[in-house]
């Protein structure tokens, strides 16, 4: 259990990090989606003008250091992707940390794919057209369903849209030092990215689970996974492991689009929506699904 002083840090964070979004109109329709454990909170995206009868639909996980944010936060990103693909977006409002541990946010997300893939003709989706994503913490959990999903062939997936993923674990300590000297908002990131790991997202006994991590995945163990679109920022300690995790699955057989994205920070396509770094980047990211689901 969390102590009392984690907590008193965490609420802050919270409070910090929805404060650029708090008072934005919502757009999207929220629904619950029933789950193994709870039913899962999520915000729908419409297309305005649908591509065909049957829309694909990709699922988005937002990030936050698998401890803050809710899935409002990706908003712009979710209406610019229904806007210009005609698509539909599931935005996913998982657990939180140190709440609930892994594998729960796994399971929340999983879930909701799968209830829209048993339902597709009720909320009008093609279940043969259905993409996963995510945003840092997002993009571990987004690697974590698709590996279960492969394993257990629950549902297809087309594509794999991983911004900036978090797929190493919380220990950034290679990073740091294969980085020397590190940047201002470096220092900062490792101050933030402490409060995270205090949270204990990953029990012991998934210390070693390639389904949490990743990048402790065997190339047969990422065979047959769908094709990944993968960010990574300059000024960004996770840029590491995003590298090493491209090429891997790149040696695994699995069809993978790469760019390192120079001098923004992690979190650009998020929390600086709005600059034109951020469109870039989210334009990479929706010709990738452009590309796989269309």
């Amino acid at each position: 259990m969390a102590d009392d002083k984690l907590m008193e840090e965490l609420k802050k964070l919270r409070e910090e990090s929805i404060s650029w979004y708090k008072d934005w109109e919502f757009a999207g329709e929220e629904v619950w989606i029933p789950g193994r454990e709870c039913s899962v909170r999520c915000r729908i995206y419409h297309p305005e003008l649908p591509v065909r009868n049957r829309v694909p639909v990709f699922f988005d996980i937002h990030g936050g250091g698998w401890a803050v944010h809710q899935c409002e936060a990706d908003q712009p990103f979710c209406l610019k992707t229904a806007a210009r693909l005609g698509i539909m977006v599931v935005s996913v409002d998982y657990r939180l940390a140190p709440e609930y541990q892994y594998p729960a946010p796994t399971w929340d997300v999983f879930d909701v794919i799968l209830h829209f893939y048993q339902n597709a003709e009720r909320y009008g989706i093609d279940p043969l057209k259905m993409g996963i994503g995510g945003h840092s913490a997002g993009g571990q959990i987004a690697v974590s369903v698709a590996l279960y999903a492969k394993e257990h062939k629950a549902f297809p997936l087309c594509c794999m849209i991983l911004d900036y993923p978090g797929v190493g674990g919380t220990s950034l300590e290679d990073a740091v030092r294969k980085q020397g000297e590190l940047t201002e908002y470096q220092k900062e990131f490792i101050k933030m990215s402490d409060i995270f790991r205090r949270c204990n997202f990953v029990p012991e006994e998934y210390a070693e689970d390639y389904h949490c991590y990743p990048l402790k995945a065997s190339k047969e163990q990422l065979k047959g996974l769908p094709p990944a679109v993968i960010t990574a920022c300059e000024n960004d300690l996770l840029r590491f492991q995003n590298i090493d995790f491209a090429k891997l699955l790149m040696e695994a057989g699995v069809e993978t689009t790469f760019r390192l994205f120079e001098g923004v920070i992690h979190g650009f396509t998020a929390d600086l929506y709005y600059t034109p770094e951020a469109e870039e980047g989210h334009q990479m990211m929706i010709d990738g699904l452009k590309k796989y689901l269309l």
